[in-house]
């Protein structure tokens, strides 16, 4: 039986909505100063999608540069994306100049259509998300900054007269009342369950351990934009535990056949929590199973421990047997998903290129998606400017978002080792069945070739060959990986005997 792990991939803010064609679409930047926006479709909710470039930003406009938190939406026959931007150059402190927009679109993958600011006043405005109550009203959900620090982010609604604008003042929902919030309410979601309008909200601050989820409960639908209308409950809904820490701003979607909710969260990979120190907002994307309250409210449970593996949600199908790929690289990618630090690919002129050095307690990982294989000859041209190793994957399955959480074998170069094959068990350090040294390496484009036969796995670059046995995987995908370098690959043919 097919299944996942924690965390998917790395990430932060995650958006993932289930479109009315079935399939799953999530929405990305290319890093917090990125001026690039990507979706990805998959018609899984247990892995990442093929991610897609959608949008790129215009020079020397209000949303020329630093996105964050985009969310993508399908209402009323359309696709929108809601963003937070900032102009850096204008005199004040970064922070304080974070607006958000919205970009419109008749297909998912594009082309969109930059429908400008949404009008919300001068104050800082980040996280926003629409509300589509069941009346069909829109409101605008969002964090809002009364002083352009971090004394008082709170969340706003306004009502929206189309997805694209704003049709009235907002009004102040909620602040920071207890000590487990400190000093943040942001990343509000909404949800609705049997007609109950709830708003899913993240508390206490992102870099830290105690970051959460919290909830507000609209007891009157007819006046949403009385804050009297809300009730706040007072203990978060989803924090820390079981070894997962910081989960918060989450979304929830269900399973492919409609009948289980889930909650996907983003988590930090480490437990740096000094704010502005490399590496305290690195995250993780997961994804969990939730239930519900005798009241109707969600209950979120505690986060699963990362790495255990999980059944693949109801209605989702497992991988089909690959048979033939003539060159799995190509530009117009629709065949390679992520599992690194980075939720899409950079793939230029059919040459992927991996970097593991970007945060290399990640690795960095390229899976074929949708197909497995058992016996098979492959081969791949490979260049490793510098670094640990870089190769094949090879019957991989749990692939996840850490550097050695999956389970299979791995052929690849490495400057210490030469050729090498090793075996992966999920979480333990690789297993080195067989290594010999290579006369070239870095800088050097190579062709590594691969036949798997039952037990029995041959590697060669030249006329360097190694063989091993091992009865452990028979069957999973195939993909690429650079452990803590630099791997250039193009020209990946995969072939089932």
């Amino acid at each position: 039986m097919q299944t996942y792990v924690n965390p998917l991939c790395g990430g932060q803010d995650p958006y993932f909505m289930k479109g009315p064609d079935g399939l799953y679409y999530s929405v990305f930047n290319g890093g917090n100063a990125g001026s690039s926006l990507f979706v990805a479709v998959s018609p899984r909710l247990s892995e990442p999608g093929v991610a897609h470039r959608v949008w790129t930003a215009v020079d020397g406009q209000w949303n020329s540069a630093n996105i964050w938190a985009p969310e993508i939406h399908y209402l009323r026959g359309k696709y929108y994306i809601y963003y937070t931007s900032a102009v850096m150059d204008c005199g004040v402190p970064g922070w304080a100049t974070r607006r958000l927009g919205v970009l419109e679109a008749e297909n998912p993958l594009g082309p969109y259509k930059d429908m400008g600011r949404l009008e919300l006043g001068e104050e800082m405005s980040i996280d926003g998300t629409v509300l589509e109550a069941p009346d069909g009203k829109l409101y605008f959900v969002y964090m809002r900054n009364l002083r352009f620090d971090d004394s008082l982010n709170t969340l706003c609604i306004a009502p929206m007269e189309s997805p694209t604008r704003i049709s009235g003042k907002p009004v102040l929902l909620t602040y920071p009342q207890y000590p487990w919030e400190e000093y943040v309410n942001e990343g509000p979601e909404a949800l609705i369950h049997d007609g109950k309008i709830m708003i899913v909200y993240s508390a206490h601050a992102a870099h830290t351990p105690e970051y959460c989820l919290a909830l507000l409960v609209c007891e009157n639908p007819q006046d949403m934009l009385n804050p009297a209308s809300w009730k706040k409950y007072d203990v978060p809904s989803f924090k820390k535990g079981n070894g997962v820490i910081g989960p918060g701003h989450a979304s929830m979607t269900v399973s492919p056949d409609g009948t289980t909710p889930y909650l996907v969260y983003h988590c930090k990979s480490n437990d740096n929590s000094h704010f502005g120190v490399m590496g305290s907002m690195f995250r993780m994307i997961c994804v969990q199973p939730f239930g519900w309250n005798e009241d109707g409210t969600p209950d979120f449970g505690e986060p699963l421990p990362l790495g255990n593996p999980l059944p693949l949600p109801e209605g989702e199908k497992e991988d089909e047997k690959g048979t033939f790929l003539e060159n799995a690289i190509r530009t117009d990618n629709h065949l390679l998903i992520s599992h690194s630090a980075r939720e899409y690919l950079n793939i230029v002129e059919d040459v992927l290129y991996l970097d593991g050095t970007f945060r290399p307690e990640y690795g960095c990982k390229a899976v074929i998606t949708g197909l497995c294989w058992d016996d098979a000859d492959l081969s791949v041209d490979l260049r490793m400017p510098a670094g640990e190793c870089a190769g094949l994957m090879l019957r991989a399955r749990n692939v996840g978002a850490r550097k050695f959480l999956m389970e299979g074998y791995v052929a690849a170069v490495s400057p210490r080792f030469g050729l090498e094959i090793l075996r992966l068990d999920g979480g333990s350090d690789p297993v080195r069945l067989a290594y010999a040294p290579l006369r070239k390496l870095h800088g050097d484009w190579l062709t590594l070739k691969v036949s798997m036969q039952g037990n029995a796995i041959t590697a060669s670059v030249d006329d360097v060959t190694i063989a091993i046995q091992d009865d452990t995987y028979a069957s999973g995908r195939i993909g690429m990986v650079a452990d803590g370098d630099l791997g250039w690959f193009k020209n990946l043919h995969v072939e089932a005997k």
